[in-house]
């Protein structure tokens, strides 16, 4: 009796430690924190170190643009990070109309992937985007990230073929989502608009290294912060 219960103890912690290893190795090795999404509370507790960023995403997909970003069987999602610490932040999803507005800790930034999931599966694409949060505001708009797509699809698959970036300032269209949000928002405003270069690299969070980017980065006007 006691020899079948130990057996089944190592068993069971043999089954834990798998389960750990494979977590680390899905995860890559990389440390990753949720960007929150911002709500009237929230923003009150807007700390030295943070700042509200907010813009658009919007995708073509084979042609037809898509008019919701959430549903039943669909989102859009993206991953962020920060240079300064290579410290990836895990972005849940964009709202249903693609408008977006998060908490994030002030510093350069590479948008490293974006994610689109439907029912038959889900595709990476990596955009070569970069942005900075800097100091002197509370608010950064980013811009309109848009992104033309080729899609092909089958019953029980979904593949990405080729997309295409560009990044518009459509400022005095969304800068009302702030208010909308935040009615007692009353902090600075600034633009940030995301920067698209093809001499970003397009590479996984866990091979973001200040050595790979930082020479790019300055090019494109991006210093190093000090981060809080």
């Amino acid at each position: 009796m006691v020899g079948q219960r130990s057996a089944r103890l190592r068993l069971t912690s043999a089954k834990a430690v798998l389960a750990i290893l494979l977590i680390i190795q899905s995860s890559g090795c990389y440390k990753s924190v949720s960007v929150q999404e911002v709500t009237p509370e929230a923003m009150e507790r807007l700390a030295p170190g943070e700042a509200l960023i907010f813009g658009r995403m919007r995708m073509t997909d084979n042609g037809k643009e898509k008019e919701r970003y959430i549903t039943t069987t669909e989102q859009l999602d993206m991953m962020l990070v920060r240079i300064e610490d290579e410290q990836a932040l895990a972005v849940k999803r964009v709202r249903e109309d693609g408008t977006f507005l998060w908490k994030v800790p002030r510093g350069t930034y590479l948008l490293t992937r974006l994610r689109w999931w439907e029912f038959r599966g889900w595709f990476p694409l990596r955009p070569r985007i970069a942005f900075q949060v800097g100091t002197d505001a509370q608010a950064y708009y980013l811009g309109t990230l848009r992104i033309d797509a080729e899609i092909e699809r089958s019953a029980l698959s979904v593949k990405l073929k080729g997309f295409a970036v560009q990044v518009a300032d459509e400022y005095d269209r969304d800068a009302p989502l702030l208010s909308k949000q935040l009615p007692a928002f009353q902090g600075s405003v600034e633009k940030a608009l995301m920067v698209h270069d093809a001499r970003i690299p397009a590479v996984t969070e866990s091979e973001v290294k200040q050595s790979i980017v930082l020479d790019v980065l300055r090019s494109l006007g991006f210093g190093l912060m000090t981060v809080y």
